[in-house]
């Protein structure tokens, strides 16, 4: 008969150290859901951030792209320049 209590209270040992250790790890898959969605969320913010600045540099880079444009056109449309070409083209090095 002893033994059949001490099975008894093994089993009872081993079913709660099993509940406990299902709340452990439930308990803990929730701690990790609560860290992955932080973690989401920060990146989330930091593209938006990326996002916005990537969009401003694009722009100001792009109305460089303009400007330079714009100059050689002037550059290249002046009679100086012209003069220029056709001297140099007189000495085989013309751009």
């Amino acid at each position: 008969m002893p033994e059949r209590s001490f099975q008894v209270l093994d089993t009872e040992t081993r079913e709660a150290r099993g509940d406990g250790e299902l709340r452990a790890l439930a308990l803990d898959l929730e701690l990790r859901l609560a860290e992955s969605l932080e973690r989401e969320r920060d990146l989330g913010e930091r593209l938006d951030a990326l996002e916005g600045e990537a969009v401003s540099r694009e722009r100001e880079l792009r109305e460089k792209v303009r400007e330079y444009m714009e100059f050689n056109q002037r550059v290249e449309g002046s009679r100086s320049w012209r003069l220029l070409q056709f001297f140099r083209g007189i000495v085989g090095r013309k751009w």
